[in-house]
């Protein structure tokens, strides 16, 4: 039997530990895990990020698989003809913050779907009222002729909920690609998300003090993943949260297995982006039987992409952003028949 804490390491490591800039000091509180449905694990269907007329599932560990059944009911299965790319449409991105996190994540996933140097995009920073939400949704329902799809970061909730409800009225396509990481956050360091640390959660984390982390796990460099987990902590600056441990180049379920194992024994959240929805699927079912806080990066953004463009996802690490390549460095071997 393994203790908490020992037997699953990676032993030739590969994994990095990356400092925070938040004041160690700080603790969290871990929270109870979210009780289980008795409906079963929200991934048993493949549901759709938000999308015109379609409420958010952010794959995130809480979610009931009711709600993942009523949006697989939407979920369109794309095809294009062999020969032809993706047809460019128009993106925003919009974000309280500088819109870096939402940006990187909008070129990471439409590249699952043609070179991102077919990829258009305008960006609204430090959107922080009502009335400017109201102005980007009118400008994304008849830019460039056509509705643009809104990538967006915005950790207000009354904010977030106008977006999504206005969208809706316009038919405009929206998703917010950090909610389901603030989300488990919330849960599992038990405070409500803010921009300032109160006297009431300094003391609460004096306390309540117990040390946890996150583990950021991704099949390509991990970029996606550490950034989005970057941008949601600084909502969390009363969390004891100094370093993430950054595992890259994840491309087995063994590997998976043994860092959802890792964050159960610390007492940590799980990040992930997998091009993969079948890696995705995989991680959530591990978190979901061990009780582990985790949110999906990626995957939920992918598919309101697929929708939105009409065309399938390729699903490689990477995506279509291709490279050059040696013939001389490949193990290539000639065998007789």
């Amino acid at each position: 039997m393994l203790r908490r804490g020992h037997g699953h390491r990676r032993p030739e490591g590969g994994w990095a530990a990356e400092c925070e800039s938040f004041p160690k000091c700080y603790s969290c509180k871990p929270s109870s895990s979210a009780p289980a449905s008795d409906e079963g694990s929200p991934s048993d269907k493949v549901p759709v990020a938000t999308t015109v007329n379609t409420p958010a599932v952010n794959f995130a560990s809480g979610d009931k698989i009711a709600s993942a059944r009523a949006m697989a009911k939407g979920r369109a299965f794309i095809v294009a003809p062999w020969g032809e790319d993706v047809k460019t449409k128009p993106f925003m991105v919009a974000s309280d913050c500088s819109g870096a996190v939402a940006s990187l994540l909008t070129k990471a996933a439409f590249a699952q779907f043609g070179s991102t140097d077919k990829l258009r995009t305008s960006v609204k920073a430090h959107l922080q009222s009502e009335e400017e939400v109201h102005e980007l949704l009118a400008k994304a329902a008849t830019f460039k002729g056509e509705p643009a799809m809104v990538v967006y970061t915005l950790a207000d909730k009354k904010l977030d909920k106008l977006m999504k409800d206005e969208a809706i009225k316009l038919n405009v396509p929206v998703v917010n690609v950090l909610e389901g990481l603030l989300a488990a956050m919330e849960r599992r360091f038990d405070m409500k998300r803010s921009t300032s640390i109160s006297t009431d959660d300094y003391s609460k984390a004096l306390d309540d003090y117990n040390e946890c982390g996150v583990y950021c796990m991704s099949d390509s460099a991990g970029s996606c993943a550490t950034a989005a987990t970057r941008a949601a902590l600084k909502q969390f600056r009363g969390a004891c949260v100094d370093k993430l441990t950054v595992c890259p180049n994840v491309r087995t379920l063994e590997e998976i297995q043994m860092i959802v194992f890792e964050a159960f024994s610390n007492e940590s959240i799980v990040t992930f982006s997998f091009a993969n929805p079948g890696m995705g699927r995989f991680t959530r079912m591990q978190c979901e039987r061990l009780k582990v806080d985790y949110a999906d990066i990626y995957q939920p953004l992918v598919i309101a992409m697929e929708r939105y463009l009409d065309y399938p996802l390729v699903g490689v690490p990477g995506g279509m952003d291709l490279k050059e390549l040696e013939i001389s460095k490949k193990s290539w071997r000639i065998e007789q028949v």
